[in-house]
């Protein structure tokens, strides 16, 4: 809430306390430049400073919709795995291996 007689200018940083700063003398009348403008700092750096450097910018319900659609399908997989049955003329041998002595070969679920 404003004080009676305040202007909004008279709420938050003035012009020379915004210059001081950023580095320039508020006493100067010169512009004053961003470092990368200046050529103080490469684009290089500026991007490495970054708050959110290195996400997507991709909606995090999107994100979960896709990881909840991955996983449905994983589970759908396994499920689908676990019904798979030994082609005929193979017995078991050993874990997901089977034997056949016709063909005296072996075959590998999944």
């Amino acid at each position: 809430a404003r004080v009676r007689g305040e202007s909004m200018a008279d709420f938050g940083p003035r012009a020379n306390e915004v210059r001081a700063g950023l580095g320039a003398d508020p006493s100067s009348g010169k512009l004053v430049e961003t470092q990368v403008q200046s050529g103080r700092s490469s684009r290089a750096e500026k991007e490495a400073d970054k708050q959110n450097k290195g996400f997507s910018g991709t909606p995090l319900w999107k994100i979960q919709e896709r990881f909840k659609k991955a996983s449905e399908d994983a589970t759908s997989l396994a499920a689908a795995s676990a019904h798979l049955q030994f082609p005929d003329g193979f017995t078991p041998y050993e874990g997901a291996l089977y034997w056949s002595d016709k063909r005296q070969c072996f075959w590998q679920m999944g």
